[in-house]
């Protein structure tokens, strides 16, 4: 007896999960029904447009001509070892040069904070002196406050919104490498969750 998945299929000891990790995720190329899977024999899952917009010329298709047509796909985001490392020793190049030129900025500001409040007491002294006046005084002193606060701004912006480090990067293209190579050993959930992460539609037609 054949009956359409819809996640379970039933004998006399109850509902019984039958691990089919496509559905929802594959369209049929002809006409853009969902496919299906059917068990028959018991054992055997075959894959089938729905056919609710009619007759539709797709052949029922083995799961497992879906699960090598996947894997082929899936083939091409394998990484070589060799590139990966190459991809690994440039990122952490990259990040070492990010974080000096950073933290030379952040020198640099500070730096010139320091000169701005060496201006200040010097501004002051010639007021105390009487050298410039208080009005003048209280002119150039809110500019080289207005500069200070500035620079401290930039400080904490160059301090607080450092960049996730791109070794992340490293290991999300390593793991993504190693999933598609193990995608056909995976249980079915991982297959799914792999699929959905790394693709955005797929459709099947005539074996492809």
């Amino acid at each position: 007896m054949q009956r359409i998945l819809d996640g379970r299929t039933l004998n006399h000891t109850g509902p019984v999960r039958v691990d089919f990790p496509f559905t929802g995720l594959v369209t049929c190329g002809h006409c853009g029904c969902s496919m299906v899977a059917e068990l028959k024999k018991g054992k055997y899952i075959y894959c089938h447009c729905t056919g609710r917009r009619g007759k539709c010329p797709e052949p029922y298709t083995r799961q497992e001509a879906l699960i090598d047509e996947f894997a082929s796909v899936l083939g091409e985001l394998v990484i070589p070892d060799e590139v990966l490392h190459s991809f690994a020793q440039a990122v952490n190049d990259t990040d070492q040069t990010e974080a000096k030129a950073r933290a030379t900025a952040i020198k640099t500001k500070k730096a010139e904070i320091d000169r701005l409040v060496h201006k200040l007491n010097t501004l002051y002294d010639d007021r105390l002196d009487g050298r410039i006046t208080g009005t003048h005084y209280d002119q150039k002193a809110a500019q080289i406050e207005s500069q200070q606060a500035e620079l401290r701004r930039n400080i904490a912006e160059l301090e607080s919104c450092t960049l996730p480090p791109l070794t992340t990067a490293v290991e999300l293209a390593r793991l993504t490498s190693q999933a598609c190579t193990a995608f056909r050993q995976q249980t079915g959930e991982e297959q799914r969750k792999l699929i959905t992460l790394v693709m955005k539609e797929a459709s099947w037609q005539e074996k492809n």
